[in-house]
């Protein structure tokens, strides 16, 4: 299971990108709190403070490679998201979890059913999520 503390610390959300050619990702800072407010944008006290850039194509790039690099930067604009939704699912299925007996087979065929598929799925989701 991947180790989510290690995160910890990280530039909170959300984090900016733009899909058309720029090769950075960004948190917008006004007066140095976070904001998403667009009229802000370019007044006193705006900032964007860079996160990541991404190395640029060479000249020769294709447009399969610009795409690719693209949709990379726009997934790891997304990681902070991602990191709350892996933090979200692990409490469901801990809660899920929590609430199976462990004599579940004994209590009703559909019900077991059910409790012996989230068993099931647990492992693979965090199979997933390494």
């Amino acid at each position: 299971m991947i180790d989510t503390d290690k995160y910890e610390g990280h530039t909170p959300p959300p984090w900016e990108c733009n899909d058309i050619e720029g090769r950075e990702i960004w948190k917008c800072l006004f007066n140095g709190e976070c904001f998403t407010d667009p009229s802000t944008y370019g007044t006193d006290g705006y900032e964007e403070v860079v996160i990541a850039t991404m190395n640029p194509l060479s000249d020769d790039e294709n447009e399969e490679e610009f795409t690719t690099m693209m949709t990379n930067k726009i997934l790891m604009a997304d990681a902070p998201l991602f990191l709350e939704e892996v933090k979200r699912l692990r409490r469901v299925l801990e809660d899920i979890e929590s609430m199976i007996p462990d004599n579940h087979e004994e209590i009703s065929p559909i019900l077991s059913d059910i409790l012996s598929e989230c068993h099931r799925v647990l492992p693979m989701f965090n199979e997933v999520i390494e």
